[in-house]
């Protein structure tokens, strides 16, 4: 598990009509972060940042051409078909496209949602998060139950729980739940839950 900071990118948030989750500024540039998959094209100019892995894209026949910036982490991608992307040190992907007037260029990005590089906190349960922010948490108690409302992104382990009431959670990974917790709203709430569990043996033999 690799856990550092990238100390190059930095959660830009607005004052203006509330906070504006999802910025992410690189080299001056800001890119609105997104969950995979994304389908994009047509007129209009888009700056987008996924985190995740296994990315692959497939362009339509328009797309070649009738782009005049395609790029992913600063490479080319003007051609269509299916294309795998290659990896990314910090598992973060800068997409910038401009297309070529009003054109039919139509191009998907696929790939896992996954935040498992990034330096996560480790916290106790049960824990309630509240209010705006991105952070990234782990967890090795067995979490029971979560419950969040009027979050952005919440993400457990790279499965989607954002603004979900379950006890349905996933597999740990090695031993932990990694969750990456994102709002932009004042209301927004994260609770996990965990009962612990009784030791029968101990409690069999009278011990404490």
């Amino acid at each position: 598990m690799r856990l550092r900071i990238i100390p190059r990118m930095m959660m830009v948030f607005s004052a203006l009509h509330g906070f504006l989750f999802g910025i992410i500024n690189d080299n001056g540039n800001n890119y609105t972060e997104k969950l995979l998959s994304q389908t994009f094209g047509g007129a209009n100019t888009i700056r987008y940042v996924v985190m995740g892995s296994n990315i692959s894209l497939t362009a339509n026949n328009s797309a070649n051409g009738n782009s005049a910036v395609f790029e992913i982490n600063g490479i080319s991608y003007i051609n269509s078909g299916p294309v795998s992307v290659p990896g990314s040190e910090d598992d973060r992907y800068y997409i910038h496209f401009v297309p070529k007037g009003n054109n039919g260029a139509k191009i998907t990005i696929s790939g896992t949602n996954d935040w498992t590089s990034q330096e996560y906190s480790s916290i106790c349960l049960p824990f309630t998060k509240n209010g705006p922010g991105s952070y990234f948490y782990v967890s090795s108690a067995e979490i029971d139950s979560v419950a969040s409302s009027n979050v952005d992104f919440l993400l457990i382990n790279n499965s989607d729980y954002t603004n979900q009431n379950t006890r349905e959670l996933p597999q740990p990974i090695n031993g932990n739940y990694y969750i990456y917790y994102a709002a932009s709203s004042f209301a927004a709430q994260l609770d996990l839950f965990w009962t612990p569990k009784l030791n029968v043996k101990v409690l069999l033999e009278g011990g404490f």
